[in-house]
Protein backbone atom coordinates (compact mmCIF):
# COMPACT_ATOMS: atom_id res chain seq x y z
CA UNK A 1 0.00 0.00 0.00
CA UNK A 2 1.38 3.44 -0.70
CA UNK A 3 2.28 6.54 1.66
CA UNK A 4 -0.88 8.30 -0.17
CA UNK A 5 -4.49 7.46 -0.60
CA UNK A 6 -5.55 7.34 -4.47
CA UNK A 7 -8.52 9.27 -5.86
CA UNK A 8 -10.80 6.48 -5.32
CA UNK A 9 -10.03 5.95 -1.52
CA UNK A 10 -9.85 10.05 -0.93
CA UNK A 11 -13.41 10.08 -2.04
CA UNK A 12 -14.52 7.20 -0.16
CA UNK A 13 -13.07 8.44 2.95
CA UNK A 14 -15.50 11.54 2.47
CA UNK A 15 -17.93 9.67 2.76
CA UNK A 16 -17.55 7.07 5.65
CA UNK A 17 -14.92 9.29 7.44
CA UNK A 18 -15.49 13.00 6.53
CA UNK A 19 -13.31 14.29 9.62
CA UNK A 20 -10.24 12.18 8.09
CA UNK A 21 -11.04 13.46 4.57
CA UNK A 22 -11.36 16.92 5.57
CA UNK A 23 -7.83 16.15 7.60
CA UNK A 24 -6.23 14.94 4.71
CA UNK A 25 -7.51 18.27 2.59
CA UNK A 26 -5.77 20.93 5.34
CA UNK A 27 -2.45 18.75 4.76
CA UNK A 28 -0.61 22.14 2.76
CA UNK A 29 1.65 18.72 1.79
CA UNK A 30 -0.94 18.31 -1.17
CA UNK A 31 -2.66 21.94 -1.43
CA UNK A 32 -4.64 22.01 -4.06
CA UNK A 33 -5.23 18.26 -4.53
CA UNK A 34 -8.96 18.23 -3.09
CA UNK A 35 -9.75 20.60 -6.05
CA UNK A 36 -8.42 17.77 -8.21
CA UNK A 37 -10.98 15.25 -6.62
CA UNK A 38 -13.63 17.41 -7.09
CA UNK A 39 -13.00 17.98 -10.47
CA UNK A 40 -12.90 13.98 -11.26
CA UNK A 41 -16.17 13.54 -9.23
CA UNK A 42 -17.76 16.37 -11.26
CA UNK A 43 -16.56 15.03 -14.49
CA UNK A 44 -18.32 11.87 -12.96
CA UNK A 45 -21.48 13.13 -12.00
CA UNK A 46 -21.81 15.12 -15.21
CA UNK A 47 -21.01 11.73 -17.59
CA UNK A 48 -23.56 9.99 -15.16
CA UNK A 49 -26.56 12.47 -14.88
CA UNK A 50 -26.17 14.77 -18.40
CA UNK A 51 -24.59 12.13 -21.03
CA UNK A 52 -27.90 12.98 -22.64
CA UNK A 53 -27.62 16.60 -22.69
CA UNK A 54 -24.01 17.27 -23.28
CA UNK A 55 -24.48 14.66 -26.36
CA UNK A 56 -27.02 16.39 -27.75
CA UNK A 57 -25.66 19.81 -27.36
CA UNK A 58 -22.65 18.36 -29.02
CA UNK A 59 -24.44 17.09 -32.23
CA UNK A 60 -26.49 20.70 -32.23
CA UNK A 61 -22.91 22.46 -32.54
CA UNK A 62 -21.84 19.93 -35.26
CA UNK A 63 -25.53 21.20 -36.91
CA UNK A 64 -25.16 24.58 -36.05
CA UNK A 65 -21.77 25.58 -35.21
CA UNK A 66 -19.64 25.87 -32.52
CA UNK A 67 -21.00 28.88 -30.89
CA UNK A 68 -24.52 27.26 -31.06
CA UNK A 69 -23.19 23.82 -29.27
CA UNK A 70 -21.40 26.01 -26.67
CA UNK A 71 -24.66 27.66 -26.18
CA UNK A 72 -26.18 24.51 -25.17
CA UNK A 73 -23.67 22.77 -23.22
CA UNK A 74 -23.05 25.93 -20.77
CA UNK A 75 -26.65 25.86 -20.27
CA UNK A 76 -26.36 21.69 -19.20
CA UNK A 77 -23.28 22.71 -17.18
CA UNK A 78 -24.90 25.64 -15.47
CA UNK A 79 -28.20 23.91 -14.70
CA UNK A 80 -26.57 21.10 -13.30
CA UNK A 81 -23.35 22.69 -11.31
CA UNK A 82 -24.83 26.02 -10.02
CA UNK A 83 -25.88 24.74 -6.99
CA UNK A 84 -22.72 22.69 -6.27
CA UNK A 85 -20.08 25.64 -7.38
CA UNK A 86 -22.19 28.27 -5.26
CA UNK A 87 -21.60 26.21 -2.42
CA UNK A 88 -17.97 25.84 -2.73
CA UNK A 89 -17.80 29.65 -3.37
CA UNK A 90 -19.55 30.66 -0.35
CA UNK A 91 -18.35 27.75 2.01
CA UNK A 92 -14.66 28.80 1.29
CA UNK A 93 -15.26 32.25 1.97
CA UNK A 94 -16.75 31.04 5.40
CA UNK A 95 -14.13 29.03 6.47
CA UNK A 96 -11.83 31.48 5.34
CA UNK A 97 -13.25 34.27 7.31
CA UNK A 98 -13.71 32.16 10.01
CA UNK A 99 -10.25 30.58 10.90
CA UNK A 100 -8.86 33.81 12.85
CA UNK A 101 -4.88 33.38 12.51
CA UNK A 102 -4.82 30.85 10.80
CA UNK A 103 -6.95 32.08 7.66
CA UNK A 104 -5.30 30.33 4.09
CA UNK A 105 -7.90 31.00 1.52
CA UNK A 106 -6.14 27.91 -0.27
CA UNK A 107 -6.91 25.72 2.91
CA UNK A 108 -9.87 27.14 3.13
CA UNK A 109 -10.93 25.70 -0.75
CA UNK A 110 -9.94 22.47 -0.22
CA UNK A 111 -12.06 22.36 2.68
CA UNK A 112 -15.00 23.38 0.99
CA UNK A 113 -14.30 21.11 -1.89
CA UNK A 114 -14.80 18.15 0.53
CA UNK A 115 -17.69 20.01 1.85
CA UNK A 116 -19.51 20.02 -1.49
CA UNK A 117 -18.82 16.09 -2.49
CA UNK A 118 -22.25 14.96 -0.25
CA UNK A 119 -24.66 17.57 -3.18
CA UNK A 120 -22.84 15.67 -6.06
CA UNK A 121 -23.34 12.24 -4.59
CA UNK A 122 -27.51 12.59 -4.08
CA UNK A 123 -27.47 14.25 -7.27
CA UNK A 124 -25.92 11.07 -8.84
CA UNK A 125 -27.53 8.23 -7.00
CA UNK A 126 -30.78 10.48 -7.28
CA UNK A 127 -30.63 10.93 -11.46
CA UNK A 128 -29.24 7.97 -11.94
CA UNK A 129 -32.33 6.05 -10.14
CA UNK A 130 -34.53 8.36 -12.09
CA UNK A 131 -32.93 7.71 -14.80
CA UNK A 132 -33.04 4.05 -14.60
CA UNK A 133 -36.63 3.73 -14.23
CA UNK A 134 -37.38 6.79 -16.08
CA UNK A 135 -39.14 8.28 -12.86
CA UNK A 136 -40.69 11.90 -13.61
CA UNK A 137 -39.57 13.13 -9.63
CA UNK A 138 -42.28 14.96 -7.72
CA UNK A 139 -41.39 18.76 -6.94
CA UNK A 140 -41.87 17.70 -2.89
CA UNK A 141 -38.92 14.69 -3.40
CA UNK A 142 -36.83 17.13 -5.20
CA UNK A 143 -36.92 19.53 -2.26
CA UNK A 144 -36.36 17.01 0.35
CA UNK A 145 -33.45 15.52 -1.41
CA UNK A 146 -32.06 19.48 -1.79
CA UNK A 147 -33.07 19.52 1.74
CA UNK A 148 -30.81 16.70 3.00
CA UNK A 149 -27.47 17.78 0.64
CA UNK A 150 -27.57 21.03 2.43
CA UNK A 151 -28.03 19.86 5.55
CA UNK A 152 -25.12 17.41 4.90
CA UNK A 153 -22.82 19.43 3.44
CA UNK A 154 -23.27 22.48 6.16
CA UNK A 155 -21.96 19.43 8.77
CA UNK A 156 -19.50 19.16 6.59
CA UNK A 157 -18.67 22.64 6.71
CA UNK A 158 -18.91 22.71 10.22
CA UNK A 159 -16.09 19.73 10.79
CA UNK A 160 -14.45 21.58 8.32
CA UNK A 161 -14.23 24.93 10.82
CA UNK A 162 -12.74 22.68 13.09
CA UNK A 163 -10.32 21.09 10.92
CA UNK A 164 -9.12 24.21 10.19
CA UNK A 165 -7.97 25.26 13.60
CA UNK A 166 -6.30 22.31 14.33
CA UNK A 167 -2.83 21.16 12.48
CA UNK A 168 -2.87 18.09 9.65
CA UNK A 169 -1.92 14.60 10.65
CA UNK A 170 -1.03 11.38 8.71
CA UNK A 171 -4.80 9.28 7.79
CA UNK A 172 -4.58 6.10 9.19
CA UNK A 173 -3.78 3.59 7.26
CA UNK A 174 -6.52 1.50 8.85
CA UNK A 175 -9.36 3.41 7.74
CA UNK A 176 -8.27 3.15 3.95
CA UNK A 177 -9.66 -0.29 2.70
CA UNK A 178 -12.95 0.89 3.70
CA UNK A 179 -12.84 3.97 2.23
CA UNK A 180 -11.84 2.47 -1.55
CA UNK A 181 -14.75 0.20 -1.26
CA UNK A 182 -16.36 3.01 -0.80
CA UNK A 183 -15.10 5.49 -3.54
CA UNK A 184 -15.70 1.88 -6.13
CA UNK A 185 -19.42 1.71 -5.20
CA UNK A 186 -19.37 5.60 -6.23
CA UNK A 187 -17.60 4.75 -9.57
CA UNK A 188 -19.71 2.12 -9.98
CA UNK A 189 -23.00 3.88 -9.61
CA UNK A 190 -21.52 6.39 -11.94
CA UNK A 191 -20.31 3.74 -14.27
CA UNK A 192 -24.09 1.90 -14.63
CA UNK A 193 -25.66 5.89 -15.26
CA UNK A 194 -23.42 5.90 -18.04
CA UNK A 195 -24.33 2.93 -19.54
CA UNK A 196 -28.15 3.72 -19.05
CA UNK A 197 -27.68 7.28 -20.39
CA UNK A 198 -25.91 5.51 -23.56
CA UNK A 199 -28.17 2.87 -24.49
CA UNK A 200 -31.23 5.79 -24.30
CA UNK A 201 -29.08 7.66 -26.14
CA UNK A 202 -28.92 4.67 -29.08
CA UNK A 203 -32.47 4.16 -28.97
CA UNK A 204 -33.84 7.35 -28.84
CA UNK A 205 -31.71 9.14 -31.71
CA UNK A 206 -34.21 11.18 -33.77
CA UNK A 207 -35.34 12.40 -30.16
CA UNK A 208 -32.10 13.62 -29.87
CA UNK A 209 -31.46 15.39 -33.48
CA UNK A 210 -31.50 19.00 -33.73
CA UNK A 211 -34.33 20.15 -35.84
CA UNK A 212 -33.44 22.38 -38.45
CA UNK A 213 -35.44 23.84 -41.80
CA UNK A 214 -36.99 20.79 -43.86
CA UNK A 215 -37.31 18.19 -41.08
CA UNK A 216 -40.36 16.70 -39.69
CA UNK A 217 -41.04 17.91 -36.61
CA UNK A 218 -40.18 16.34 -33.28
CA UNK A 219 -43.47 15.18 -31.25
CA UNK A 220 -43.37 16.41 -27.66
CA UNK A 221 -45.60 16.27 -24.67
CA UNK A 222 -45.71 18.92 -22.07
CA UNK A 223 -47.81 20.11 -19.65
CA UNK A 224 -50.25 23.07 -19.95
CA UNK A 225 -49.82 26.61 -17.31
CA UNK A 226 -51.99 28.32 -18.09
CA UNK A 227 -51.45 33.46 -26.32
CA UNK A 228 -50.99 36.47 -27.39
CA UNK A 229 -52.80 38.66 -30.21
CA UNK A 230 -51.61 36.43 -32.91
CA UNK A 231 -53.52 33.35 -31.58
CA UNK A 232 -56.77 35.61 -31.07
CA UNK A 233 -56.61 37.10 -34.68
CA UNK A 234 -55.90 33.69 -36.23
CA UNK A 235 -58.06 31.03 -34.97
CA UNK A 236 -57.30 29.12 -38.09
CA UNK A 237 -53.56 28.50 -37.18
CA UNK A 238 -52.37 26.83 -33.59
CA UNK A 239 -50.24 29.09 -32.12
CA UNK A 240 -48.21 27.13 -29.35
CA UNK A 241 -45.71 29.29 -26.67
CA UNK A 242 -43.58 26.99 -24.37
CA UNK A 243 -42.23 28.79 -21.41
CA UNK A 244 -38.20 27.52 -20.44
CA UNK A 245 -37.90 29.22 -17.66
CA UNK A 246 -39.53 29.76 -14.33
CA UNK A 247 -43.18 28.00 -15.25
CA UNK A 248 -44.81 29.99 -11.61
CA UNK A 249 -43.34 33.26 -12.52
CA UNK A 250 -44.76 32.79 -16.43
CA UNK A 251 -48.13 32.13 -15.09
CA UNK A 252 -48.29 34.64 -12.84
CA UNK A 253 -47.15 36.69 -16.03
CA UNK A 254 -49.60 35.16 -18.23
CA UNK A 255 -52.77 35.74 -15.38
CA UNK A 256 -51.80 39.23 -15.02
CA UNK A 257 -52.12 39.84 -19.21
CA UNK A 258 -55.13 37.51 -19.65
CA UNK A 259 -52.85 35.12 -22.12
CA UNK A 260 -54.29 31.92 -23.45
CA UNK A 261 -52.46 28.94 -21.68
CA UNK A 262 -48.87 27.91 -23.06
CA UNK A 263 -46.59 25.03 -22.25
CA UNK A 264 -43.59 24.35 -19.99
CA UNK A 265 -40.84 22.65 -20.62
CA UNK A 266 -38.74 21.67 -16.82
CA UNK A 267 -35.80 20.13 -19.12
CA UNK A 268 -33.86 20.88 -21.66
CA UNK A 269 -34.75 17.78 -23.98
CA UNK A 270 -38.00 20.02 -25.86
CA UNK A 271 -35.07 22.87 -26.46
CA UNK A 272 -31.85 20.46 -27.86
CA UNK A 273 -34.53 18.84 -29.76
CA UNK A 274 -35.01 22.51 -31.56
CA UNK A 275 -31.73 23.55 -31.80
CA UNK A 276 -33.09 26.65 -29.61
CA UNK A 277 -30.29 29.31 -29.05
CA UNK A 278 -32.15 32.15 -27.99
CA UNK A 279 -35.23 34.10 -27.00
CA UNK A 280 -37.77 34.06 -28.47
CA UNK A 281 -37.26 30.93 -30.97
CA UNK A 282 -39.76 30.62 -33.35
CA UNK A 283 -40.30 27.55 -35.53
CA UNK A 284 -43.60 27.44 -38.05
CA UNK A 285 -44.66 23.77 -38.71
CA UNK A 286 -47.38 22.99 -41.74
CA UNK A 287 -50.24 20.85 -41.52
CA UNK A 288 -47.69 17.50 -42.83
CA UNK A 289 -45.81 18.10 -39.27
CA UNK A 290 -43.06 19.27 -41.85
CA UNK A 291 -40.90 22.47 -40.15
CA UNK A 292 -41.47 25.16 -43.03
CA UNK A 293 -39.37 28.14 -41.31
CA UNK A 294 -37.34 28.60 -38.12
CA UNK A 295 -36.01 31.93 -36.75
CA UNK A 296 -33.77 32.82 -33.77
CA UNK A 297 -34.53 36.50 -31.72
CA UNK A 298 -37.07 38.88 -32.20
CA UNK A 299 -38.65 40.53 -35.59
CA UNK A 300 -40.02 37.47 -37.00
CA UNK A 301 -42.69 38.41 -39.69
CA UNK A 302 -45.26 35.52 -38.45
CA UNK A 303 -48.17 37.45 -40.50
CA UNK A 304 -46.07 36.53 -43.94
CA UNK A 305 -46.07 32.94 -42.22
CA UNK A 306 -49.60 32.78 -42.07
CA UNK A 307 -50.18 34.24 -45.45
CA UNK A 308 -47.75 31.41 -47.17
CA UNK A 309 -49.29 28.42 -45.20
CA UNK A 310 -52.78 30.04 -45.80
CA UNK A 311 -52.41 30.96 -48.72
CA UNK A 312 -53.79 34.21 -48.02
CA UNK A 313 -56.95 33.07 -47.20
CA UNK A 314 -56.84 32.23 -44.13
CA UNK A 315 -58.20 28.32 -44.19
CA UNK A 316 -56.57 26.09 -41.51
CA UNK A 317 -54.42 24.32 -43.72
CA UNK A 318 -51.66 24.73 -41.71
CA UNK A 319 -50.47 25.25 -37.61
CA UNK A 320 -48.11 27.46 -36.81
CA UNK A 321 -46.11 26.24 -33.26
CA UNK A 322 -44.15 29.20 -31.73
CA UNK A 323 -41.97 27.95 -29.21
CA UNK A 324 -40.47 31.16 -26.80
Amino acid sequence: MTDEPGFLTRLGLAIVHPRWALVAAGDRRHAGRSGSDLMGLIVLVLLATQLRGLFGAAWFGKALGLGFGLHAAIEVLTGSLTVTLGLLVVGAVVLWALAGARRDLGRAFDLACVAAIPILLIQLVATVIARTFELDVPIRVSWMLSIASFAMAGTYLALAWQTSRSAAVPVPPALRPRSRRAGLGVLAVAVFGIVVQGRWIAEHLDEIRPMQSGDPAPWFALPEIGLDALARAHPEVAVIAINLDDPVAARALFDERGYKPMLVSATKDVSIQYAVSTIPHTVVIDAADMVRQVARGSGTDLEAAIRELTGGYGQPRAPIHSAK
